[in-house]
């Protein structure tokens, strides 16, 4: 909001940063894509990217160590270098529409129009992280369109164009839990 007697240029100067630059500049293109990237997300607990095209999901890392863009015009500033592919996604029979990732345990959740969502978990293998299938989401007799991911619970919603929302718990809580009411429930017999 302009203050009275405050220049326009003076309030996008300060809604620039201050110095008049953009506060956003291009760092990367990620051009490995052979169809029209649907969705893209960003995992808070690795700082990993992810993409989804025709039917793959694809993971980007970022590389350790500095740099700049390679267009000249953003260097580096938050200590990592470039993003490369750490891993290729493909299980989907159609177009991943989009995608969510866990801010507890970093899987990633892609909802597709093959009328699944999918599960992809973080794994170790001889010593480089990569990313495997957990979990197909069965039950949407339409296309899946949306998903999120409770930052809390870890539970999975999904939408879809056959008018429904789904809810995902992961089963380990949900048994600990009846664990849990079945102790509570012997401890108040006694």
């Amino acid at each position: 909001k302009r203050e009275k007697g405050e220049s326009k240029e003076k309030v996008e100067e300060s809604r620039r940063g201050g110095d008049g630059g953009d506060p956003y500049v291009l760092m990367q293109v990620l051009s490995d894509h052979q169809y029209c990237v649907r969705a893209t997300a960003v995992c808070s607990l690795t700082g990993n990217l992810v993409t989804a095209d025709d039917s793959v999901i694809r993971v980007w890392t970022r590389e350790r160590g500095g740099g700049t863009c390679e267009e000249g015009k953003a260097s580096n500033t938050s200590g990592g270098g470039m993003f490369t592919l750490l891993a290729v996604l493909e299980g989907h029979a159609d177009s991943p529409y989009a995608l969510a990732i866990c801010t507890l345990t970093g899987n990633i959740v892609s909802a597709s129009y093959d009328f699944t969502a999918r599960v992809w978990g973080r794994r170790e293998i001889e010593g480089r992280s990569t990313y495997c299938l957990l979990q197909v989401l069965e039950g949407h007799t339409n296309c899946a369109t949306a998903v999120a991911v409770c930052p809390r619970t870890g539970a999975v919603v999904t939408g879809s164009y056959d008018f429904t929302a789904r809810v995902w718990q992961q089963q380990a809580e949900e048994e600990e839990g009846r664990g849990r009411k079945k102790e509570n429930k012997g401890k108040a017999g006694k």
